[in-house]
């Protein structure tokens, strides 16, 4: 059953984003920051994975990052610095 479900499956189409570490709560690093949701969203692709540190614990700071990456269409995952 599970063969049947992946058979039109093709890797090489798909399209995957991985930032890590934008660290947006330092001021400093929110232009490239900014630069970097601005390139992706603009390139696009199926999935956009956001991984590390991206804005601190701070829940403003998160919030005004993941608000850059609003446009990209694919999906959004978030592994966020434990």
């Amino acid at each position: 059953m599970a063969s049947r479900r992946w058979r039109h499956y093709n890797p090489s189409a798909m399209r995957i984003l991985v930032t890590s570490d934008l660290h947006y709560d330092v001021l400093r690093s929110r232009p490239s920051a900014q630069e970097v949701a601005a390139r992706a969203c603009v390139a696009g692709g199926d999935v956009l994975v956001l991984v590390g540190d991206t804005a601190g614990a701070e829940p403003g700071p998160m919030k005004d990052c993941l608000a850059l990456f609003e446009t990209f269409k694919g999906l959004k995952l978030l592994v966020p610095d434990i």
